[in-house]
């Protein structure tokens, strides 16, 4: 079991035997694994884990002492103590651990050669048209500019080389680079030419919460949104950063702008 961690198992031609599911944002559907059982890991308490009989879990270095206590209990635990936003290199990891690291090195280059292609192609179509995305929940809006080195931005503009909007907001108070609040007036300067939206229902309370900024008429008056040049993408998909969704965000990318 690698809870959160499915992207780089799949990748490597494993399979987990129970997989991440949140509450609110669903599981990770863009893997494929709807044969396989959920695990609420945000709930917190791992002892359930035991039903699965893991022969490993794997886990990221970022929860509870009891928790890691409680996994110990019930199988081999493995924890990734690496801090890093480099995809590339936790799966390295990942695959040095299983002894699978050619299939990592093979599925990098085919990633990296998808990457080059996608940004060759984008870069003939768009010329010099820019490009914002936001993540929308029912009480905020974040955007991520070409500044991060997170879940979107290493892809849209990094690694296919998109040319970012400035930011219109104010920057995170969570010390996360390249991510910006914005309030619905802040949305008069977002003059992007497309805008990628997801939506985050964290914070919904009720149903589609998180789409009522949809009929707010600052929305309503983008560039973007005037033009229709909007394009939704898979939440979970594009607040990951595995080379599976990595991919799929370049394929989200190709079908919406080239």
């Amino acid at each position: 079991m690698a809870p959160y961690l499915e992207d780089f198992i799949v990748a490597l031609d494993m399979q987990p035997i129970a997989q991440y599911w949140h509450a609110k944002w669903g599981k990770q559907d863009y893997l494929g694994l709807n044969h396989i059982p959920t695990f609420d890991e945000n709930g917190g308490n791992f002892d359930e884990l035991s039903g699965y009989k893991p022969d490993l879990i794997l886990l990221m270095d970022r929860y509870e002492q009891q928790q890691y206590s409680q996994c110990r209990r019930i199988s081999n635990t493995y924890i990734l103590r690496e801090q890093t936003d480099n995809w590339r290199t936790l799966l390295r990891t990942v695959a040095d651990y299983f002894g699978r690291t050619e299939l990592a090195d093979d599925a990098i280059a085919k990633y990296d050669f998808k990457a080059r292609s996608a940004s060759h192609k984008l870069s003939r179509v768009l010329k010099d048209e820019t490009v914002a995305f936001l993540r929308i929940s029912a009480d905020h809006i974040i955007q991520y500019t070409d500044e991060g080195q997170g879940f979107v931005s290493t892809v849209l503009y990094g690694d296919v080389g998109l040319r970012s909007h400035s930011a219109v907001g104010v920057a995170s108070k969570a010390n996360r680079p390249g991510m910006f609040n914005l309030s619905v007036e802040d949305l008069r300067t977002l003059t992007a030419d497309h805008l990628f939206i997801t939506f985050d229902k964290w914070h919904s309370q009720a149903e589609g919460k998180e789409r009522e900024l949809l009929e707010q008429p600052e929305w309503r008056d983008l560039p973007a949104v005037r033009n229709n040049r909007v394009y939704e993408v898979d939440f979970l998909t594009w607040m990951n950063n595995g080379i599976i969704s990595n991919g799929k965000k370049i394929d989200d990318i190709l079908r919406s702008l080239a």
